[in-house]
């Protein structure tokens, strides 16, 4: 039944997990799986959707990074302005291997996104083997700390940066 689930929107998933206990345990089991969270896109949930996806799925690391580099921030009207997307490398569980992919840009052309070097350095030193593709667009607030961290990265074959002030 997982494997069903896991081609299944949040909503629809939620739906199949009314209809007997059993659904109901697959349903709690993708909250913690690599499968259906392996690659996360934050314009594909709605505003409650990514909060519960935040709260339960923070056991897994590549959530726990993305909730952590948006802490302190208003999830509400950041994700109004932003999208974050992610994928999780596959061999994630050795050291410097989280993010294969890492993309951040605005939802609209005409905003900023405020992503500190802090964030950037945080992103590259946890996923240092792995990265392969870093896309960050408008992030205004990026200094040359970013650009050593990013020359860091081992396997990096694609990095985008537009509209990126320094």
């Amino acid at each position: 039944m997982r494997r069903v689930m896991q081609y299944l929107s949040l909503d629809d998933n939620a739906h199949l997990a009314l209809v007997c206990k059993y659904w109901r345990k697959c349903f709690n089991s993708i909250w913690l799986s690599y499968d259906f969270f392996g690659e996360v896109n934050s314009k594909e949930f709605k505003d409650n959707q990514l909060r519960a996806v935040f709260e339960k799925s923070a056991r897994l690391p590549h959530i726990k990074k993305m909730k952590n580099l948006i802490s302190g921030k208003k999830l509400d009207s950041y994700f109004k302005r932003t999208n974050i997307k992610a994928k999780v490398s596959k061999d994630m569980l050795s050291k410097g291997k989280l993010f294969e992919k890492f993309c951040v840009k605005p939802l609209r052309t005409s905003h900023s996104i405020f992503f500190s070097d802090k964030e950037i350095v945080d992103i590259c030193e946890s996923s240092m083997y792995s990265l392969l593709y870093i896309s960050l667009k408008s992030c205004n607030l990026i200094t040359r700390p970013s650009f050593e961290a990013l020359s860091k990265c081992k396997n990096l074959q694609h990095l985008t940066l537009h509209k990126c002030r320094s």
